[in-house]
């Protein structure tokens, strides 16, 4: 994301003093929410994980001790973070890109669940039958869970009521407050919103000449073909320009090419074509995507093989 310049990037768009004051919490937010449209809860698995933590303290080794002590630490001081006593409104612009105090909470949630992890499976390990007790903590939990979510007061909202949307083509749908379908839009895109309200829904040459037909367009799923195409051609494609989007050029003699798709002046996705053929463009995640997919297949992996070897006994 922070090698493109996005219109949330630029001064007093995301961050603003008053909208972080207003977004603190009390104490008692973080355990009962009753006038607001969200919940702030920590969480009651969240809790009672900790508990058991606490309660089997004894029985953990050093280095779970460690551990526990250094996440809690980061758990505690993100929660305060969250709270009207700090000071968020004076710290340097770059943490206040966060907008809304709550959101440290996430940051919150992730440290208390390993300190809870470690205490589940401190509990279950203790027990001979542990499937009925996670059965019956299941079941308890999704009881108290739904008798706490029908006591959440509702409140009503109108989109039209709070923002002047851009109607514009069924490529990008609406734009308002800078977002496009309330994703930030690119920098230049954002310059161009008349652009963006009047642009067909095409594929267009910027530069260079070429005969373009047999478009078909699915959400993110693009072909179409090019032919006679003179000199170095750059083609604008109808998608907002976000990081993530692949391009192939399947040449006339079957051989595919993969494209660089770059971000036009207007903020829309372009490629450099010098060759006839059929382009098909698709949105396959970011760098950054597929590696997580990738570590999380391995994880997963590992998980499942760590306990076939256990069940047999050979560690």
């Amino acid at each position: 994301m922070l090698s493109t310049s996005y219109e949330v990037f630029l001064p007093d768009r995301m961050y603003k003093d008053n909208t972080i004051i207003s977004s603190k919490l009390s104490i008692l937010d973080l355990f009962f929410t009753e006038h607001y449209e969200m919940n702030f809860h920590i969480g009651i698995a969240i809790l009672i994980g900790m508990l058991l933590t606490f309660c089997y303290r004894k029985k953990l080794s050093k280095r779970c001790k460690e551990e526990i002590i250094i996440f809690a630490i980061f758990g505690f001081a993100s929660i305060i973070m969250t709270l009207k006593i700090f000071p968020f409104e004076y710290m340097p612009n770059s943490l206040k890109m966060i907008q809304f105090a709550w959101r440290m909470l996430e940051f919150a949630s992730f440290f208390f669940s390993i300190i809870a992890g470690i205490g589940f499976a401190t509990f279950m390990n203790k027990k001979r039958s542990k499937e009925i007790y996670v059965v019956i903590f299941l079941i308890a939990y999704m009881c108290i869970s739904v008798i706490f979510a029908n006591k959440t007061v509702e409140i009503p909202f109108n989109e039209e009521a709070y923002l002047t949307p851009v109607p514009v083509n069924s490529s990008t749908g609406r734009v308002h407050a800078g977002c496009a379908t309330f994703e930030y839009l690119p920098e230049k895109a954002f310059k161009n919103m008349q652009y963006i309200k009047q642009r067909e829904d095409n594929v267009i040459a910027l530069q260079g000449n070429a005969d373009i037909s047999e478009i078909e367009k699915n959400n993110t799923n693009l072909s179409f073909k090019i032919e006679q195409v003179e000199g170095n051609t750059k083609l604008e494609l109808p998608y907002i320009f976000y990081l993530g989007y692949s391009a192939k050029l399947e040449k006339e003699d079957g051989t595919k090419v993969n494209l660089k798709i770059e971000e036009s002046d207007n903020g829309f996705c372009m490629v450099d074509i010098k060759e006839n053929g059929t382009i098909n463009v698709s949105y396959t995640g970011t760098t950054l995507m597929k590696i997580s997919y990738i570590l999380s297949a391995i994880a997963i992996t590992e998980i499942i093989f760590l306990k076939k070897i256990t069940k047999y006994g050979k560690i």
